[in-house]
Formats: structure tokens, sequence, C-alpha cells
């Protein structure tokens, strides 16, 4: 597939996934709250951040939140954490459909006021990552 029909269903993708989905974050002078939810079956009191660094786990410094019975959350950021390309992932708590552990680690890219982590835009931020990474490596390489 050529490279910029790759992109362009990707992008479709992305705004097939989030469309109607949005219930919007808030914001006050300094600081804005996303909001969404953490969803495999809902994951009940499963850790979700900001990943700054891209390790897969939330840690210390960064908006973190554990999910309620309903999957949801909210991260309170400031203006430069919300711009952040940074993804918002979720692992941990218990999967309300099966009433077990959850033991994955989904993601959602930060798209700055409702995400909804789901194993579908886990897939679909793997591969804008991997598509990143390829660009990465064509342009130094």
């Amino acid at each position: 597939m050529r490279p910029s029909v790759k992109n362009l269903l990707l992008t479709l993708l992305v705004a097939a996934v989030f469309s109607g989905c949005m219930s919007g974050g808030s914001s006050s002078s300094s600081t804005y709250t996303i909001t969404g939810t953490a969803s495999d079956g809902y994951l009940q009191q499963a850790i979700v951040c900001l990943d700054f660094n891209a390790n897969s786990l939330c840690d210390e410094g960064e908006p973190n939140s554990l999910t309620d019975e309903e999957g949801n959350y909210s991260l309170v950021l400031t203006k430069e954490q919300q711009k952040s390309l940074a993804n918002i992932i979720a692992y941990d708590g218990i999967d309300s459909d099966t009433g077990m552990p959850f033991d994955g680690i989904l993601q959602a890219p930060n798209d700055g006021s409702s995400i909804h982590i789901t194993p579908i835009t886990t897939i679909v931020t793997k591969m804008v990552d991997l598509d990143i990474s390829d660009l990465s490596n064509e342009e130094h390489g």
C-alpha cells in the first residue's frame, strides 16, 4: 500500500474510533481534566496515566488515576501536559466481564480532552508508533 493511502486509512480509522465517544474534558485557568473510560470489559481499579517516558508504567511525576467500577477515570493536567504527545495507558485492575485480574496494557493517543482506552485504540497507537519509527529510520538511514 502506498504511504499516502496508508496514512489516510490510519487517520480515518483513528477518527472512526473516536467519533461519538468524546464526553469532553474541562479546564480551569491552569489545569485541564481529561476524562474517559478504560475497557476490555470495564477495567475496575485500573491504573491510568499519561506515560511521558513511554515505558508502559505510571511513574512518579506522571499524572495518574484509578478507574471506578465503570472504568471511568479523570486526569488533571497542566497546559503543557495536555499538549503532550505521550500516550495514555491503563493497566492492572479487574476486568468486569470476567471478574479476573487484567494483565494487559491498553494505550490510546492523548487528544487533550476525552480518551477512551480500548484494545482498538491500543492497536491504532501501536500502528502509529511503528509508522513514526519507520519514518524516523528512513530519515536517518
